[in-house]
């Protein structure tokens, strides 16, 4: 194995296994290789990464004080949004 290289051992019950066999004989791919494609389809493709990123940002933030008048926080959420809007675009808010 290279540097980069790694096992996994994975284990799943006999109803599970059962579909990942059906899914293999259906795909004619190894059990190993719909293993390997669901965690990566999951995890490390540009969508998956994005969603991550989502995730780190938003669990970073501060907590929301949900004590706060309701019009301003609409106002905040909204313009949090339409930033991470344009930002996802190219485009600076600032230049707006």
């Amino acid at each position: 194995m290279s540097e980069k290289e790694h096992c996994v051992e994975v284990y799943f019950d006999d109803e599970e296994m059962a579909i990942l066999e059906e899914l293999s004989t259906g795909t004619k791919w190894s059990i190993e290789k719909l293993v390997y494609d669901s965690v990566f389809r999951a995890h490390f493709t540009e969508e998956a990464k994005k969603r991550h990123e989502a995730f780190r940002s938003f669990s970073s933030r501060e907590p929301i004080d949900w004590g706060a008048d309701w019009a301003e926080l609409k106002r905040e959420m909204e313009r949090d949004m339409a930033w991470r809007t344009l930002k996802s675009m190219g485009q600076n808010q600032d230049d707006q």
